[in-house]
């Protein structure tokens, strides 16, 4: 009856970070190519950033490209730090207090801090939500699988 929650961040977590297809022109928007994100942002040309494949990721929704591409890596360490302290913390937690006790817990805080990250308005916001939010998950993911 917990892995629901878990398989909600398993399955959507690759969607997370899709890449959006971009379309570059010179100055008639009329002859475009398809191009990548660094010809994109080269300077060279003009683009457009298409996310027909994908309509809504986290890059496209806070416009993670050109000179703000560096949070893409950043939100992903922090989410990874999440996980290896929320790991840590819980399981030290859970030898105090008992499994079903962090499940609940833990699921109860990522699934807040999950509310709060939706509203993130930029990279570094989203970056520190999703520490959080995988503090919380990696405790209800290691704990749960050993209560089942």
């Amino acid at each position: 009856r917990y892995m629901g929650f878990q398989a909600f961040f398993i399955m959507g977590f690759p969607l997370l970070f899709v890449e959006p297809s971009f379309q570059c022109y010179n100055a008639d928007p009329t002859q475009s190519f398809s191009c990548s994100e660094e010809v994109a942002c080269s300077g060279k040309y003009n683009y457009t950033m298409i996310t027909e494949k994908v309509p809504s990721t986290v890059i496209s929704d806070l416009e993670l490209i050109c000179e703000k591409s560096y949070q893409k890596e950043f939100i992903n360490l922090l989410m990874f730090l999440g996980g290896a302290v929320g790991a840590f913390y819980y399981t030290e937690v859970q030898e105090a207090k008992g499994r079903l006790h962090v499940i609940v817990k833990s699921m109860t805080f990522s699934a807040i801090v999950l509310i709060v990250c939706s509203f993130s308005w930029n990279g570094i916001v989203f970056g520190i939500c999703s520490f959080f939010v995988h503090f919380g998950f990696r405790g209800h993911m290691t704990l749960s699988l050993i209560h089942i």
